[in-house]
């Protein structure tokens, strides 16, 4: 008995079973990525040649700059210890995630990046040191953050919990508000204070690993792609944290797929 895919069929179960997500194409950053090319071969100083700038206007220190955002549907797999996969590059880690896109979705490339579009808690919650941005040295780096802002790993929507290390619990709205992936204090705790905090967000992902291409007699049946949420794979110091924000400064828009 001759069995073949129907491709409707599981273009169907994505659709209706599938996360909107926005995907963003990563690019070198043309601006600091000049010495790329010879990274492996140049020394300076007895060190490998500069590969990125670290405070690099351009992609704020990432060494990516991110184009052509899309929204687009895919089913996602969170990697937990019993489905710990192989990949071209190793072994996944817990707390990574696999993405299948629609069958429309288009090419999806390493480091490429992955916008959940809903708000889902942000892990177990983040410990942040008060006013580290302007605590003892660091007041001479160039942070993009004013003397009342600590940065967050992500854009937050609202907050679950905020205690200190003293035990004093802050309220959100009273004590602090968000603004994009920064709180922005009114009523802090001394700088140099440790807090956690946890609340929710729309969790930003990196692609990893390239991506895990199938086939069946010669037609796609799109990818697998190796996702790592954002925090872990790349450096925080951006200030236009949304999609949407870093298309229109690039003079485009978030477009449907």
């Amino acid at each position: 008995m001759n069995i073949d895919w129907d491709f409707n069929l599981l273009e169907s179960l994505i659709q209706d079973r599938g996360d909107k997500v926005i995907h963003e194409l990563a690019a070198l950053c043309p601006a600091c990525q000049a010495d790329d090319p010879y990274a492996s071969t140049v020394d300076l100083h007895g060190r490998p040649a500069l590969i990125r700038t670290f405070y690099c206007p351009t992609c704020e220190g990432n060494g990516y700059i991110y184009r052509n955002p899309r929204q687009i549907i895919g089913l996602t797999t969170s990697i937990n210890p019993g489905n710990v996969e192989l990949t071209p590059d190793g072994i996944v880690s817990p707390g990574d995630a696999i993405f299948s896109p629609s069958l429309r979705a288009g090419e999806i490339s390493i480091y490429d990046r992955i916008t959940f579009c809903n708000a889902s808690s942000a892990d177990c919650s983040q410990i942040v040191m008060r006013g580290a941005a302007t605590f003892a040295d660091n007041k001479e780096l160039k942070t993009n953050l004013e003397e009342n802002e600590d940065r967050l790993n992500y854009i937050a929507s609202c907050a679950l919990w905020c205690e200190d290390q003293n035990g004093i619990i802050y309220q959100q709205g009273a004590d602090y508000s968000f603004s994009g992936n920064r709180i922005v204090w009114i009523n802090s705790p001394d700088v140099g204070t440790i807090y956690t905090i946890k609340y929710k967000a729309k969790i930003e992902w990196i692609a990893y690993s390239s991506s895990l291409d199938r086939f069946d007699n010669g037609r796609s049946l799109a990818p697998k792609i190796v996702l790592k949420k954002k925090h872990v794979h790349l450096a925080q110091r951006s200030r236009t944290s949304t999609p949407q924000e870093r298309a229109a400064a690039a003079g485009s828009e978030v477009k449907i797929i």
